[in-house]
């Protein structure tokens, strides 16, 4: 009901596979082409998560630098009631316990592929609800260093 908009029917049978899959323990992809509403489906499922459960622990989303912004502009639009911020630009929080403290605070955490692994030590001091990977593909030879 919170969520801001409507999803399409095979958007609506994505948000659940990740629901049931999450209530298994398992993760899940989202590999429909370019456009059908992956980043959606995935707000919806948060949107989700925060109406029927009492869990804290943020979600990190990671993402390409270009497309950041657009995770957050899609979050204010269709659920403006998320808390979430952006991790990223030299303005970012460098300290352990204001970045804990912060994120402990917010529904999402945004950033990109390549402060995640700058900023490695931060990242590894919290437990995450769920990581979510967009443009998966970035990370798809296990020996980079990225991956």
């Amino acid at each position: 009901p919170q969520l801001q908009g409507t999803l399409r029917d095979y958007q609506k049978r994505g948000v659940s596979w990740l629901q049931y899959l999450e209530n298994l323990g398992l993760n899940g992809c989202l590999a429909d082409d370019m456009g059908l509403g992956k980043s959606v489906q995935v707000i919806a499922r948060l949107v989700q998560e925060k109406e029927t459960t009492d869990s804290t622990l943020p979600t990190l989303l990671i993402a390409p630098t270009s497309v950041i912004g657009n995770w957050q502009k899609e979050i204010e639009k269709f659920a403006p009631h998320l808390q979430a911020i952006i991790h990223h630009g030299s303005s970012r929080i460098q300290d352990l316990e204001a970045f804990k403290s912060t994120c402990l605070n917010c529904d999402v955490v945004i950033t990109s592929f390549t402060l995640i692994r700058q900023d490695e030590k931060l990242f590894n001091h919290l437990v995450w609800r769920r990581i979510v990977v967009d443009e998966a593909q970035n990370i798809k030879n296990p020996k980079t260093a990225q991956t």
